[in-house]
């Protein structure tokens, strides 16, 4: 069973506790009784002696009953003592540590409070007290009265660390940084207060702080396991997957079969969409440690990362323990939203410096029919206009067209690794109709390597001429994406159009990508892309522009911000230089674009993007944008 943090805080503190108990109490053999002194002169004070000795009578039989753990009559007892007593302060402390050790620490808690009201500076009952109010998981109070015992003693390193601890669950992480710094005054070597300091900055969520002080700390004690994990989750949490699993491998090889260790190599492997690397760790576990929560964690992961979603739910199934409901929350509301249907909605208008306008606009249901099978239907519409007199007018001479498509489609989880998408329907405009068809395929092989293939059949849609000559395109296209190593990407595709006016494009795109920074808020990744395409015979007359060898390569830059858990803000950027053959020299250029998303893991879905792109020719300069927003609906 999980512990609370509150359970959590009482066994750290008890063992302090008590034993500062032996030091400053009686022990249970300390209680002896009294002999009863016969000569007392006055009957008076004999009635005064005989109410003593009954007093300590019920008293050891007390103790007694706590020595031999029959807690009942211990309890009994020491209240019968306590209406004879009530200044009694240390047996209210050892009816609290009774009632602690039975769970009934609203009971302890009731005695510690009668306890202080007879003594609030009594340093042991203040202790006492924050560490009941701990396992009640009432940080604040908790927190309120720790705080008192430190007042009363100042200089005590125990008391200190444990208001840093509580200061830092009850919110205060300012009080317990500053408790932290306060130790550290004291004791500038002292490579534990700073660990713990460092776990504190983590957890103020000033990680990329404690990412450059966990790391100077392992540099210099290579061999604790402890630092290394710490600064590896560090890592992990911001997202700089390759540089954590670097941390982990780099431990010595003695350590290589730690379960802590193994753990976090799964739990790595497992975000960065290593799945089989995740899995292959777990393997090294004994079957009870891989039925335990943090590797059946690292299995769901792993399995959405790599789209295996009918094996992340029935995972997901088996957590039922109340305690991991707060941990699996984020999993849960994926899979609820993965498998929800609903709505969505995009448009986008677009114009480029040959005043060609274009506006598009998609309706449309999604509907989850299980994790491996969910079916679309969209409505689309495009409007084409050639805003001047050009190339890109109507056959007819009119500037403007609009194209309208229904698509009924499916998505089909065929097995683990291999996804079909396929779609068909109907597509028109005012002179002509077409039957349109979509069909792709992805086939997951490794960790390092996914590949697929696609057709897919439209008008050739780039202007208003194009479409009013009803030129169709069957196009052509297979690509792979390897990982080959943890967030190192390779991306390329090759594709081929088919018009139906007799002429073809070929086109192909490869790019790499691999981390340049990663931040808690922020993500840089940087890496080539080269573009280059061409068409088969030069058709003027037909509406768009088809170099016969056209090249581009630049340097790409894609950078990630988090706004909040549920907003981010994404930008791409590109400068490079392209040319055709109609060019006499390359010429720059370069693109931005950038999207805001808002509503992250949430049944409502709001993304805004738009776009800029520059690119001189000789001579002159073509220049487009764009802007658009999707909103996406799941009841």
């Amino acid at each position: 069973m999980k512990l609370t943090c509150g359970t959590f805080f009482l066994m750290m503190f008890i063992g302090v506790i008590n034993a500062q108990a032996l030091k400053n109490e009686e022990t249970i053999f300390d209680y002896q009784l009294q002999g009863f002194d016969s000569s007392s002169s006055s009957v008076e004070d004999q009635q005064v002696h005989e109410e003593k000795v009954t007093a300590q009578e019920i008293l050891q039989l007390a103790l007694n009953a706590e020595f031999k753990k029959d807690y009942a009559i211990a309890i009994e007892n020491y209240h019968v003592y306590l209406k004879l007593k009530p200044q009694g302060i240390k047996t209210y402390l050892r009816l609290s540590d009774i009632y602690n050790l039975q769970k009934k620490h609203e009971k302890a808690l009731e005695v510690l409070l009668i306890a202080h009201g007879e003594d609030s500076r009594n340093l042991l009952v203040l202790q006492k007290t924050y560490q009941t109010y701990s396992a009640l998981n009432d940080a604040k109070m908790a927190f309120d009265f720790c705080e008192k015992a430190l007042e009363l003693n100042p200089d005590n390193e125990t008391l200190m660390t444990d208001y840093c601890v509580l200061a830092a669950w009850a919110g205060y992480m300012d009080k317990a940084r500053e408790g932290y710094l306060k130790l550290l005054s004291k004791d500038p070597n002292n490579d534990e207060v700073k660990f713990k300091l460092y776990k504190h900055l983590s957890n103020e969520g000033r990680l990329d702080e404690a990412i450059q002080s966990m790391r100077d700390l392992l540099e210099r004690y290579p061999d604790k396991l402890e630092y290394r994990l710490e600064y590896s989750r560090y890592l992990r949490w911001v997202g700089a997957y390759y540089a954590s699993i670097s941390v982990l491998n780099s431990a010595p090889q003695s350590q290589q079969g730690e379960v802590e260790l193994i753990l976090e190599k799964a739990r790595t492997y497992a975000w960065a969409a290593y799945a089989e690397h995740s899995l292959k760790e777990l393997e090294q576990l004994d079957p009870k440690e891989q039925d335990a929560f943090q590797a059946m964690y690292s299995k769901i992961v792993a399995y959405r990362q790599a789209g295996y979603r009918s094996d992340a739910s029935l995972e997901l199934q088996r957590i039922s323990v109340p305690e991991h409901q707060v941990e699996i929350k984020y999993l849960k509301n994926a899979e609820k939203i993965d498998n929800s249907s609903g709505p969505e909605f995009e448009a986008q208008y677009a114009r480029d410096s040959d005043e060609l306008v274009r506006f598009d606009d998609r309706v449309g249901w999604r509907t989850v029919v299980s994790p491996d099978l969910t079916l679309t239907l969209d409505q689309e519409h495009s409007y084409l206009q050639a805003s001047r007199s050009s190339e890109f007018d109507r056959e007819d001479g009119e500037k403007s067209i609009d194209i309208y498509r229904y698509i009924l489609g499916g998505v089909y989880q065929v097995d683990r690794d291999l996804q079909l998408t396929t779609g068909g329907g109907y597509s028109y405009h005012e002179s002509d109709h077409l039957y349109i068809a979509d069909l792709r395929g992805d086939l997951r092989i490794s960790d390092q390597l996914s590949v697929y293939s696609s057709y897919r059949r439209r008008y050739f849609d780039v202007s208003p001429r194009s479409v009013s000559l009803n030129i169709r395109n069957n196009s052509y296209e297979a690509g792979f994406t390897s990982q080959y190593k943890v967030e190192h990407f390779v991306r390329f595709s090759a594709g081929y159009d088919d018009l139906s006016d007799g002429n073809g494009r070929y086109r192909f795109a490869l790019s790499h990508s691999q981390p340049l920074l990663r931040r808690l808020k922020y993500d840089l990744d940087v890496g080539p892309m080269i573009i280059i395409y061409g068409f088969n015979n030069d058709e003027e007359e037909n509406g768009y522009y088809d170099p016969g060898f056209y090249q581009r390569y630049s340097l790409m830059l894609w950078g990630q911000y988090e706004i909040d858990a549920t907003k981010q803000f994404n930008a791409n950027f590109a400068l490079g230089v392209h040319r055709d053959e109609d060019m006499n020299s390359f010429e720059p250029g370069g693109d931005i674009s950038g999207q805001f998303l808002m509503g992250i893991q949430t049944d409502v879905f709001f993304k805004v993007q738009a776009g800029y792109s520059l690119w001189y020719q000789d001579p002159g300069e073509y220049s487009a944008f764009y802007v658009g927003c999707s909103l996406y609906i799941r009841l």
